[in-house]
């Protein structure tokens, strides 16, 4: 709609958007069926989920924006503040200088909002990977998240860190169709490190392991 179709500009984001919204109810309840007893047995709800995506793409970055709205409205007799909001915000970026050289990062915020419990959780996630292709034959890889999700009334924390990096390295053996074989050999190594805390219970849970382990894989064909 705007601009060259055969020659875009990049600054113009490709966009996105859904609208989904699903209502159910109980239309009419059987006679004597025991629903007059307990009307909040019979289903109403009503769920609408609503997200927006832009991506822009350029000669060696790449973004990237992501939202979400969801809810959840609870309306049957004696549950209507059952009622649950989700919000979530999205960003990547991407940058390639060359064929050997990739790299990516994205970071996430997420809130939920509990009406009946009057409880909202934050979560924060952020991500790096890059992917590094060293020779013809070998790559390293890395990749680093990180979570942290508490509540705001300060009742629990949780916090999550993780790093991975692998080396690879490729090989092949034999030219003809059915004589070809391929392998991989790897060394990866993974360190984990979580803690979550429960003010509530006076719990405080630490959590750390690290591995190291190597491995070939082999295809015939």
């Amino acid at each position: 709609f705007l601009g060259k179709a055969e020659k875009p500009s990049p600054w113009l984001p490709r966009v996105g958007f859904t609208y989904d919204r699903v209502h159910q109810y109980g239309a009419s309840i059987p006679v004597n069926g025991g629903f007059e007893v307990d009307p909040s047995t019979v289903p109403n709800q009503l769920s609408i989920n609503q997200a927006f995506t832009a991506e822009w793409q350029f000669t060696k970055f790449r973004a990237g924006y992501r939202f979400n709205r969801s809810s959840q409205d609870n309306r049957q007799t004696g549950r209507e503040l059952a009622d649950l909001y989700n919000t979530i915000n999205g960003f990547t970026f991407g940058f390639t200088p060359n064929q050997r050289i990739d790299l990516n990062f994205d970071i996430n915020s997420e809130r939920a909002r509990n009406v009946e419990n009057q409880r909202t959780d934050q979560t924060w996630r952020f991500g790096f990977n890059a992917n590094l292709q060293l020779t013809k034959n070998t790559s390293l890889s890395t990749t680093l998240s990180t979570l942290n999700a508490f509540d705001l009334g300060q009742i629990s924390d949780n916090f999550t860190n993780e790093f991975n990096v692998q080396w690879s390295w490729k090989f092949l053996a034999g030219q003809k169709q059915f004589k070809k074989v391929t392998g991989q050999f790897f060394v990866r190594y993974a360190n984990y490190f979580a803690q979550a805390i429960d003010r509530s219970f006076a719990t405080n849970n630490l959590t750390r392991s690290q591995t190291l382990n190597a491995g070939m894989n082999f295809t015939f064909f």
